[in-house]
Protein backbone atom coordinates (compact mmCIF):
# COMPACT_ATOMS: atom_id res chain seq x y z
CA UNK A 1 0.00 0.00 0.00
CA UNK A 2 3.23 2.43 0.78
CA UNK A 3 4.27 1.77 -2.35
CA UNK A 4 1.49 2.66 -4.84
CA UNK A 5 1.06 5.78 -2.48
CA UNK A 6 4.62 7.01 -3.29
CA UNK A 7 3.55 5.83 -7.05
CA UNK A 8 0.50 8.30 -7.20
CA UNK A 9 2.29 11.22 -5.42
CA UNK A 10 5.40 10.69 -7.94
CA UNK A 11 2.94 9.98 -11.37
CA UNK A 12 1.58 13.64 -9.74
CA UNK A 13 4.64 15.30 -9.55
CA UNK A 14 5.98 14.03 -12.84
CA UNK A 15 2.39 15.12 -14.26
CA UNK A 16 2.58 18.77 -12.43
CA UNK A 17 5.90 19.40 -14.14
CA UNK A 18 4.69 18.24 -17.80
CA UNK A 19 1.92 20.54 -17.05
CA UNK A 20 4.63 23.53 -15.85
CA UNK A 21 6.54 22.79 -18.74
CA UNK A 22 3.94 23.09 -21.58
CA UNK A 23 2.97 25.95 -19.95
CA UNK A 24 5.86 27.62 -20.27
CA UNK A 25 6.59 26.17 -24.15
CA UNK A 26 3.31 27.76 -24.85
CA UNK A 27 4.28 31.30 -23.43
CA UNK A 28 7.19 31.21 -25.24
CA UNK A 29 6.08 30.26 -28.81
CA UNK A 30 3.30 32.66 -28.48
CA UNK A 31 5.21 35.34 -27.37
CA UNK A 32 7.71 35.08 -30.55
CA UNK A 33 7.34 38.15 -32.83
CA UNK A 34 7.71 35.73 -36.02
CA UNK A 35 4.89 33.23 -36.97
CA UNK A 36 5.16 29.67 -36.08
CA UNK A 37 3.81 27.22 -38.19
CA UNK A 38 3.22 23.40 -38.49
CA UNK A 39 1.33 21.13 -40.88
CA UNK A 40 0.31 17.46 -42.26
CA UNK A 41 2.20 16.40 -45.11
CA UNK A 42 -0.89 17.55 -47.29
CA UNK A 43 -0.23 21.08 -45.95
CA UNK A 44 -3.21 21.56 -43.22
CA UNK A 45 -2.35 23.86 -40.70
CA UNK A 46 -2.34 22.09 -37.52
CA UNK A 47 -0.44 24.49 -35.28
CA UNK A 48 -0.05 28.37 -35.50
CA UNK A 49 0.98 30.77 -32.85
CA UNK A 50 -0.27 34.31 -31.89
CA UNK A 51 2.08 35.69 -34.39
CA UNK A 52 -0.41 34.32 -36.85
CA UNK A 53 -3.10 36.59 -35.94
CA UNK A 54 -0.97 39.70 -35.64
CA UNK A 55 0.35 39.06 -39.32
CA UNK A 56 -2.83 37.89 -41.51
CA UNK A 57 -5.92 39.17 -38.76
CA UNK A 58 -6.85 35.96 -39.51
CA UNK A 59 -7.26 33.66 -35.93
CA UNK A 60 -5.57 30.23 -35.37
CA UNK A 61 -9.19 28.80 -34.98
CA UNK A 62 -10.34 29.96 -38.12
CA UNK A 63 -7.53 29.16 -40.09
CA UNK A 64 -6.57 25.45 -38.55
CA UNK A 65 -7.53 22.79 -41.04
CA UNK A 66 -7.34 24.66 -43.28
CA UNK A 67 -4.84 24.49 -46.47
CA UNK A 68 -1.66 26.76 -45.96
CA UNK A 69 -1.98 27.51 -50.13
CA UNK A 70 -5.60 29.22 -49.54
CA UNK A 71 -3.69 31.64 -47.64
CA UNK A 72 -1.38 32.63 -50.12
CA UNK A 73 -1.91 34.75 -53.49
CA UNK A 74 -3.36 32.75 -56.50
CA UNK A 75 -0.07 33.97 -58.60
CA UNK A 76 2.90 32.22 -55.81
CA UNK A 77 0.74 29.25 -55.32
CA UNK A 78 2.06 26.74 -57.58
CA UNK A 79 5.46 27.69 -56.92
CA UNK A 80 4.84 27.51 -53.28
CA UNK A 81 3.40 23.88 -53.46
CA UNK A 82 6.76 22.91 -55.45
CA UNK A 83 8.64 24.47 -52.57
CA UNK A 84 6.28 22.37 -50.37
CA UNK A 85 6.36 19.49 -51.84
CA UNK A 86 9.86 19.39 -52.51
CA UNK A 87 10.73 20.32 -48.81
CA UNK A 88 8.60 17.13 -47.80
CA UNK A 89 10.49 14.94 -50.46
CA UNK A 90 13.99 16.11 -49.28
CA UNK A 91 13.55 17.14 -45.56
CA UNK A 92 15.68 19.99 -46.19
CA UNK A 93 15.20 23.98 -45.57
CA UNK A 94 13.27 26.11 -47.47
CA UNK A 95 13.26 29.75 -47.51
CA UNK A 96 11.26 32.27 -49.81
CA UNK A 97 9.35 34.91 -50.06
CA UNK A 98 5.23 34.72 -50.56
CA UNK A 99 2.35 37.33 -50.39
CA UNK A 100 0.25 36.05 -47.49
CA UNK A 101 -3.83 36.65 -47.78
CA UNK A 102 -5.07 38.70 -44.69
CA UNK A 103 -8.52 38.91 -43.20
CA UNK A 104 -9.36 42.09 -44.88
CA UNK A 105 -9.08 40.74 -48.84
CA UNK A 106 -5.18 42.78 -49.12
CA UNK A 107 -1.78 40.35 -49.23
CA UNK A 108 1.30 41.23 -46.97
CA UNK A 109 4.77 40.02 -48.11
CA UNK A 110 6.59 37.88 -45.59
CA UNK A 111 9.72 35.27 -45.40
CA UNK A 112 8.75 32.31 -44.82
CA UNK A 113 11.22 29.76 -43.51
CA UNK A 114 10.09 25.95 -43.31
CA UNK A 115 12.17 23.33 -41.97
CA UNK A 116 10.71 19.61 -42.51
CA UNK A 117 10.24 17.56 -39.02
CA UNK A 118 8.63 14.51 -39.21
CA UNK A 119 6.75 14.68 -35.82
CA UNK A 120 4.20 11.99 -36.24
CA UNK A 121 2.35 10.15 -38.64
CA UNK A 122 1.78 12.80 -41.78
CA UNK A 123 2.55 15.67 -39.04
CA UNK A 124 5.70 17.83 -40.55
Amino acid sequence: MMNEEKTKEQMARELERLRESEAHYASLVNNIQEAVFQTDAAGRWLFLNQAWTELTGFTAEESLGAMFNDYVHPDDRQRNQKLFTALIESKSDCRHEIRCLTKDGGYRWVEVFARASLVGHDTM
